[in-house]
């Protein structure tokens, strides 16, 4: 039954999510997760079932974001043999809510693929005791791959609470 709820539910907010424009106003306030459209001297959306209209002359500026209104899965994606770690190379843009959302979903799923890896490499390690062949290569090598996906682990769990800290900060909500 709960399930079922849930569906529900999540199905109900999807439409709810697919905008993410942030209309940045002179005054310093930003209006996040909205459907901007300019008409005339005028700049449009819709918050809590009602159309706001809002004087062109009031918005610095509006930060649009494109978010896919249908999902498409391809098929590369029907697996989890492409997923790398979130390149750490240079910060990322985290200076909107959709954007520290989106970051928040490429870690929960390298999260979610090193769990799958780690089980996968754990019952390999279990195999081996079983079998008498924890001293092998092919076993120490198995150790070495599990001990460097708890420590991948260990950095994505890190990522994942500054982000969460980054959106509380932001008042971004979850």
């Amino acid at each position: 039954m709960f399930r079922k709820s849930l569906f529900v539910i999540v199905c109900l907010a999807i439409p709810c999510m697919a905008f993410a424009d942030t209309i940045y106003m002179k005054n310093g306030k930003q209006i996040k997760d909205v459907e901007a459209i300019e008409e005339g001297d005028a700049v449009k959306y819709q918050k809590f079932g009602s159309e706001i209209s809002i004087p062109k002359g009031n918005v610095d500026h509006i930060e649009k974001i494109e978010l896919p209104k249908e999902v498409v899965v391809k098929e590369e994606d029907k697996n989890d043999d492409h997923i790398q770690a979130p390149s750490l190379e240079a910060d990322p843009d985290l200076s909107t809510c959709p954007k520290v959302k989106i970051w928040g979903a490429k870690i929960l799923r390298y999260r979610n693929y090193q769990s799958k890896i780690h089980a996968g490499l754990v019952l390999k390690k279990m195999q081996f005791k079983q079998d008498g062949k924890a001293e092998t290569p092919e076993a120490v090598e198995n150790d070495a791959k599990l001990k460097q996906v708890l420590e991948d682990w260990k950095l994505a769990d890190s990522l994942q609470h500054d982000l969460d800290i980054k959106m509380g900060t932001m008042k971004c909500g979850k």
